[in-house]
């Protein structure tokens, strides 16, 4: 994530997107943060950027505009599925896992 940060700050760019896993094994502090924006020079480990724990899957990504396409999830059954790129955790989870 550090070389992440690295290259958006050398592509000028100001502000990243907190990205977590969409499965059932993603922590509560995680899934909270997926799909936040954050200002790059606010940039801190643990609190607006990953690892927010051990072992920590998530990630951070350029923001560039509207997000449109797929990323990928795992429904109840654990099989990857496509989702909509702007479903954040909370609404994967009430579509998904509830």
């Amino acid at each position: 994530n550090h070389a992440a940060k690295d290259s958006l700050q050398a592509a000028g760019l100001d502000e990243y997107e907190f990205i977590a896993v969409l499965d059932h094994r993603t922590t509560p502090r995680c899934q909270a943060l997926d799909g936040t924006m954050h200002l790059l020079e606010a940039y801190s480990v643990g609190t607006n950027a990953p690892p927010m724990h051990p072992r920590c899957r998530s990630t951070i990504s350029a923001v560039l505009g509207e997000k449109t396409g797929t990323r990928i999830a795992r429904n109840s059954e654990g099989k990857n599925i496509q989702v909509p790129a702007s479903m954040t955790y909370a609404e994967y989870k009430k579509t998904y896992l509830e």
